[in-house]
């Protein structure tokens, strides 16, 4: 059987079924956001700790954005990066 899903849904039925999926077993990657409300984001977080053997991953990508662009230009420039943390807090930063 299944293993992982990629749920790529509209805003609010992504994190019921992301959610479903999880309390299944199911490894996830979901598309952004996490869901309508908070409530929908908290449910899927707490589905995640509850089982923390599974891959879970909200789809926040913005590989494309000038920011990114350039923190990966900078990275390279000193080594071979693995993984990007990011925060946008701004529209404005890309």
């Amino acid at each position: 059987g299944a293993t992982a899903v990629s749920v790529c849904l509209p805003p609010g039925p992504n994190a019921e079924i992301a959610t479903q999926a999880i309390e299944l077993g199911l490894h996830v990657i979901c598309e952004k956001p996490p869901g309508r409300t908070v409530q929908q984001a908290e449910r899927m977080a707490i589905a995640a700790e509850q089982h923390p053997e599974l891959v879970n991953v909200i789809a926040f990508n913005r590989r494309y954005a000038p920011l990114y662009v350039r923190a990966i230009e900078t990275a390279r420039s000193l080594s071979q990066p693995h993984t990007f943390y990011g925060r946008f807090t701004r529209p404005g930063l890309g």
